[in-house]
């Protein structure tokens, strides 16, 4: 139960910082994805807070809504004491992250990279040169796929204002997962925001 308003359905996935929960409103019935904060330090928290802000700014078909955010009650089966926890409803990507279906089905055939390369780039156009955001952890875990099989970029936690600190245009925080980080990255440079997502893409 999660702020005596919605039941858990089921774990969609947990991460360093956050739990995944699918949930039902108890009145409505309708379905979303909540994220759970599970640790109350404030450096995460602010995280959080800035990931919202950033979402709240965003508005296209290829980026997931944030439905609402809040504090309340969490309560997990196993435990028997609720704890106060900072959440996000988003809407719910049924068929999972992409991860899983590349893990399901190999790799991808010309055709289908073509398809999700083409809603990468223009979800990327959008975030970059509209809104002014950079990811900076895109992956196939952090790109979920909607009941049509269409792209959804999530996780917005390491997302920054691709003007930088300075307004510059260069960024000297490395945030990101090391795989997918560019090589400016990697060796401590400054770097552009744009170029790093291309670069994960």
């Amino acid at each position: 139960m999660i702020a005596n308003q919605f039941e858990i359905i089921k774990h969609l996935g947990s991460g360093a910082y956050a739990d995944v929960e699918l949930v039902r409103h108890i009145h409505t019935g309708q379905e979303m994805a909540c994220k759970i904060l599970k640790t109350s330090a404030p450096d995460k928290v602010k995280d959080v807070e800035r990931e919202v802000s950033l979402l709240s700014k965003m508005h296209h078909q290829h980026i997931v809504n944030v439905n609402a955010v809040g504090k309340g009650p969490y309560l997990k089966e196993e435990d028997s004491i609720p704890k106060e926890v900072l959440f996000i409803l988003r809407e719910n990507a049924q068929e999972g992250e992409m991860l899983d279906m590349i893990s399901n089905t190999g790799k991808f055939d010309e055709r289908v990279s073509r398809y999700y390369f083409i809603q990468l780039l223009a979800a990327l156009n959008y975030m970059q040169n509209t809104v002014g955001i950079c990811h900076r952890d895109l992956k196939p875990d952090n790109i979920l796929l909607d009941k049509n099989f269409n792209i959804k970029i999530a996780d917005f936690g390491f997302a920054t204002q691709i003007s930088g600190k300075s307004g510059t245009g260069k960024l000297t925080s490395y945030k990101g997962t090391l795989g997918y980080m560019s090589p400016e990255q990697l060796t401590k440079r400054a770097y552009s925001g744009k170029s790093a997502d291309l670069f994960s893409v």
